[in-house]
């Protein structure tokens, strides 16, 4: 279980860093949601997982545009914070992201990220759903809900959390791996 969250949190981890050092240009919700749903459109269709990876890059940094500079530079800071493994400061900025842009769903993803890695897993579990309330697309937080679930061992409910993250991202990394702890499959079956 200790290498599992490990390996969770060197890849959430890199994950936020990647995307923090490539910023979020300052734009509004709305001016990304035509953006987004093109990008969503194109990931249902997409024929390979490496252009499946583009796509998911763009989709999260369309996601890390907030409209708001203050909170874009929040998000930075919580995010090195994080990478740094300095969790009572990514948490303590994380709630103030959340404070002040209650409909900003990135905030309530990275906040519920940096409780499940501090393994805070219902109040994760809370944030997660907050997310998807406003981004109901959102396969980051539905495979977090499923890692949470198996974390729960609740196998069945986390199976079909990441089953719907499937259908939303077909090459979603990760998926395989959760889909066999959760007993959807064998080592080697085909996913």
């Amino acid at each position: 279980m200790r290498t599992l969250r490990t390996l969770i949190f060197v890849a959430v981890a890199s994950i936020v860093l990647a995307l923090g050092a490539a910023g979020a240009t300052k734009a509004e919700n709305s001016k990304t949601a035509p953006l987004l749903n093109n990008l969503f459109a194109e990931l249902k269709v997409v024929k390979n997982s490496r252009s499946a990876l583009e796509l998911e890059q763009r989709i999260w940094l369309a996601w890390y545009q907030s409209g708001d500079p203050d909170i874009d530079r929040l998000m930075r800071q919580a995010r090195i914070a994080l990478g740094e493994r300095r969790m009572k400061e990514a948490l303590e900025v994380a709630d103030e992201v959340v404070k002040r842009a209650p409909d900003y769903s990135e905030g309530w993803n990275f906040r519920a990220t940096a409780l499940f890695i501090d393994n805070r897993l219902e109040a994760s579990m809370r944030d997660v759903a907050k997310v998807l309330t406003l981004e109901p697309r959102h396969f980051g937080a539905l495979s977090g809900s499923a890692l949470i679930l198996l974390r729960k061992g609740k196998k069945r409910a986390a199976l079909k959390a990441i089953k719907h993250a499937l259908e939303i991202h077909p090459y979603l990394r990760g998926a395989a791996n959760i889909i066999r702890q959760a007993g959807g499959a064998e080592e080697g079956d085909p996913i």
